[in-house]
């Protein structure tokens, strides 16, 4: 039996982080839906915090996605987030930047039929990607994405991804009204609620609790 867990947005939740641990030491494989900084409690240890997270990513050879919360300190957005560390973020470019390789923009899993992305792929970024560069597949989606395509670093106007357009870092869920791969299920984080919630074939994770999927 295959066993996944998915660790949702951490935040600098030591509790969370403590929790992904032993789900490892009990044989399962992590996937990580990113926003590894930024604690809304700002308790100032994010360094430490991001490399015991690095540090279990190698452990378990986890798959680890990017969030909106962690490209800003490498460039990858002219925003800065709720929680952003002015202090720390010099530091955190370069922890982050030197370790590139582990992160990605989202992973498929075909065993489960399931795709993982921090925010979710919409209707709309997959029309964006065949007009520009006439790729439909979701082989060639995940392709692209993982090129950092532009269309991935997309925010909208009102700055906190309450726009359709959105790319899969900061897409709200509940702005997700055309089901997309149908034969999956998507899985991500970005929105916090206390229960997971369901829309159409998305499921929105982020509840400071890993979610368990066993094959």
């Amino acid at each position: 039996m295959k066993k996944y867990a998915v660790i949702p947005d951490l935040h600098e939740r030591w509790d969370l982080l403590n929790q992904a641990r032993r789900l490892h030491q009990q044989g399962y494989k992590l996937i990580f839906l990113a926003d590894y900084v930024d604690s809304y409690e700002a308790k100032g240890d994010g360094i430490q915090f991001l490399l015991a997270v690095i540090d279990l990513i190698i452990e378990n050879q986890s798959i680890a996605l990017w969030g909106n919360h962690d490209v800003q300190y490498i460039g990858g957005s002219h925003l800065r987030c709720s929680g952003y560390q002015e202090s720390l973020a010099a530091v955190l470019k370069i922890t982050f930047e030197s370790n590139k390789h582990l992160f990605t923009n989202i992973f498929v899993c075909e065993e489960t039929k399931s795709i993982f992305s921090h925010a979710g792929l919409s209707s709309n970024y997959l029309a964006a990607l065949e007009e520009n560069y006439g790729l439909t597949s979701l082989e060639d989606v995940v392709y692209l994405t993982n090129q950092n395509v532009k269309e991935v670093f997309y925010i909208s106007a009102y700055n906190d991804g309450s726009d359709p357009f959105d790319g899969p870092l900061w897409l709200r869920p509940y702005l997700y009204t055309q089901e997309v791969f149908k034969d999956y299920t998507q899985y991500v984080g970005h929105v916090y609620n206390e229960c997971v919630r369901q829309y159409k074939n998305m499921l929105v994770l982020d509840t400071g609790k890993p979610f368990l999927i066993e094959k």
